[in-house]
């Protein structure tokens, strides 16, 4: 540790992993944390990051801000208005345009919450207006961050794919990489679309020239990514990690051997 971080508290960074509907697992941790420590998520960590709809969380709990309690009724709303009907409906519904529907409202759904979110917090966009006479689209850049403890807003990025690479939405700039491996001049919106856009149900997202898909295929846990990322933050240069809160959705029940044997099916 140098000198200039040796009076530092050591980084505290939130992973927040993949998992559709299961994405209320975390929040209900998280709810849980609120509890013991008095503070919101983007109170208590330097760094937040997430993959898919762990991105779809980063963003509204750490760039915008979003109390994590209305963040657990914002998913729910967005579990029957846009979950329900994409990843639970695929089977049956193959033939119709489904994908195209899915991604259509949970665009809108961000949107809304971005435009909330905007008059809450009084943030400046400075991105261009998707139509003439609409409002200027929030940039990820728009909302740096900020150590102030009066104030604090915590870098931020989701993990996407673009090609056969991972790709890095972010809220900051002063990377070793940036630019190559990642972006934050994109709008909110579109880093929301992109991490979270599962092949065959949401489409992918297409910014400028290039496709981007979900980030989960390889990156489904983003603890890894978050790691190498504070490896290529200048400002952090030395100061090391106190904790890595990384979260999961929770997993189906494990059958023992003796249960799975004690079915009337099991041979012998």
């Amino acid at each position: 540790m140098t000198e200039e971080h040796a009076h530092e508290r050591g980084l505290r960074v939130l992973c927040l992993d993949s998992g559709g509907l299961r994405g209320l697992v975390p929040l209900a941790v998280l709810q849980n944390l609120k509890t013991r420590t008095g503070k919101e998520p983007h109170e208590l960590f330097d760094l937040v990051c997430g993959t898919s709809t762990g991105g779809i969380l980063a963003i509204l709990l750490g760039l915008l801000k979003v109390p994590v309690d209305e963040c657990v009724e914002l998913y729910e709303k967005l579990g029957k208005e846009v979950f329900e009907v994409g990843w639970l409906s695929k089977v049956k519904d193959l033939v119709t345009n489904r994908a195209r529907y899915s991604s259509e409202a949970l665009e809108r759904c961000i949107k809304d919450t971005i435009r909330e979110r905007v008059r809450a917090l009084n943030l400046k966009p400075s991105g261009k207006p998707a139509e003439p006479g609409h409002d200027p689209d929030l940039l990820l850049s728009d909302v740096p961050p900020n150590p102030d403890p009066s104030s604090p807003t915590p870098r931020v990025f989701v993990v996407a794919r673009r090609g056969q690479g991972i790709f890095l939405f972010r809220s900051y700039r002063d990377t070793i990489d940036a630019g190559a491996a990642g972006t934050s001049d994109a709008c909110v919106w579109q880093a929301a679309r992109a991490t979270s856009a599962t092949p065959g149900f949401f489409e992918p997202m297409e910014i400028g020239r290039h496709r981007y898909v979900d980030g989960g295929l390889g990156h489904n846990n983003p603890a890894l990514d978050a790691l190498v990322e504070y490896e290529h933050i200048d400002a952090w240069s030395g100061r090391p990690i106190a904790c890595i809160v990384s979260l999961g959705t929770g997993i189906k029940t494990i059958k023992t051997v003796d249960q799975v044997c004690s079915q009337p099916s099991c041979p012998g």
